[in-house]
């Protein structure tokens, strides 16, 4: 397993038809949403991934296709072999001067890319920034806006319900995607 989070886990796969490495995403709604609206939300996602597949840019990770199998929707992700950026702060520690500025670069580069385009990441943090082969840096996770909308209250909920709390920019989170 390559990892996931609160919308299913990712897991990397080959894909034979094209001799590569992708990542393979298990869509599964949020737990708060009700039973009945849950096949609603999967195909408000899968339409959606259909409307990212068009999205290209050497800073973005593509999504590569997407299918209903089981009842289940199953995304395909372009895969990034090096990890994450939040991976290797952890494993190594903090970046020097020339690794930061290529990393914000690369970063800026692709959300340039997206606001071009009338798109936003939504969920810009360190385990979204991937590394790809030949230093390659890359955005995952962009857009999916309908995700986030369902989830929005959920992401974190102690800024709701904790006292002395006004908003999420008064979260303990140490930091937020910039849209």
């Amino acid at each position: 397993a390559k990892g996931g989070g609160g919308w299913g886990p990712k897991h990397i796969a080959l894909d034979c038809q094209l001799s590569r490495r992708v990542v393979l995403w298990r869509f599964l709604p949020p737990k708060d949403i009700e039973f009945g609206k849950r096949g609603a939300a999967r195909d408000e996602v899968a339409s959606e991934v259909v409307r990212l597949r068009r999205i290209r840019h050497p800073r973005l990770c593509p999504y590569l296709t997407s299918e209903i199998i089981n009842g289940d929707l199953h995304v395909i992700i372009g895969y990034a072999p090096g990890g994450s950026v939040a991976d290797w702060l952890a494993d190594a520690g903090p970046l020097g001067e020339a690794p930061s500025r290529r990393v914000t670069r690369a970063v800026l580069e692709g959300l340039v890319h997206l606001n071009n385009i009338q798109e936003s990441h939504g969920a810009l943090r360190g385990g979204n920034v991937l590394l790809g082969p030949g230093s390659a840096i890359r955005l995952s996770d962009f857009g999916l806006h309908s995700l986030r909308e369902m989830t929005r209250t959920n992401f974190f909920p102690e800024a709701e319900t904790s006292p002395g709390r006004s908003s999420i920019s008064d979260s303990p989170v140490p930091w937020l995607a910039p849209e």
